[in-house]
C-alpha cells in the first residue's frame, strides 16, 4: 500500500498493489488524488511519475542525493496531484515529467506541458 498525506501529515490517498499470482492494483475508495504518494525534498526539483512503483524504481536507479529532490506519483495521468503539489511547494522551479513511454503517458506529457508552460490569461491583464 502506498499512502499519500496532506501537508499536515494526514493520510488522504491510498493505492494498493498486489505482488502475488493474482496481480491487482487500484486506489482505495475515498482516496483524494490531490494527495497522491510523494516525497517532499527541500530542493527545487520535482520528478513526476504515473505510479508509486515507478517513483521508487527511479530513486533506486539514481540514489545519489535523492533526499534533496521531490518526487510525485500522479496515480495515473491526471494533473490533479501535480497542481496540488505545486500550490503547496513554492520552492519548486524545475519539473521533470517521467511518465510512461506509451500513448497515455505521451498525451499526458503534452497536456501537462501546455497547461504549465502556456501563458495564462492573467499574464496579459
Amino acid at each position: 500500500m502506498f499512502v499519500g498525506k496532506d501537508h499536515s501529515g494526514i493520510p488522504r490517498y491510498a493505492h494498493i498493489r498486489g505482488t502475488e499470482e493474482e496481480k491487482f492494483r487500484g486506489d482505495v475508495a475515498g482516496s483524494s488524488k490531490e494527495y497522491s504518494f510523494c516525497y517532499r525534498g527541500n530542493g527545487d526539483q520535482l520528478y513526476v511519475f504515473e505510479a508509486p512503483i515507478d517513483l521508487l524504481s527511479f530513486i533506486q536507479l539514481f540514489p545519489k542525493d535523492w533526499e534533496q529532490r521531490s518526487y510525485l506519483s500522479l496515480g495515473g495521468t491526471s494533473d490533479r496531484a501535480l497542481t496540488a503539489f505545486l500550490s503547496d511547494s513554492p520552492n519548486i522551479t524545475s519539473v521533470f515529467l517521467c511518465l510512461d513511454n506509451d500513448k497515455a503517458g505521451e498525451e499526458a506529457c503534452e497536456k501537462i506541458c501546455l497547461l504549465y508552460t502556456s501563458p495564462s490569461p492573467r499574464d496579459y491583464a
